[in-house]
């Protein structure tokens, strides 16, 4: 799992290069609130 891990931070810096750091942490916080809106306690992949 850690190359896995690895491989997923290294798409989110890219993916998410265009957003500076406190439009990532909105979108995060959006997110967030989105799972939790959909009962979602845990991450799907532990």
């Amino acid at each position: 799992m850690p190359v896995l891990a690895a491989l997923a931070e290294r798409n989110d810096a890219t993916c998410f290069a265009g957003l500076n750091s406190d439009e990532q942490a909105t979108l995060m916080a959006l997110l967030q609130k989105l799972a939790t809106a959909q009962g979602l306690q845990t991450p799907p992949i532990g």
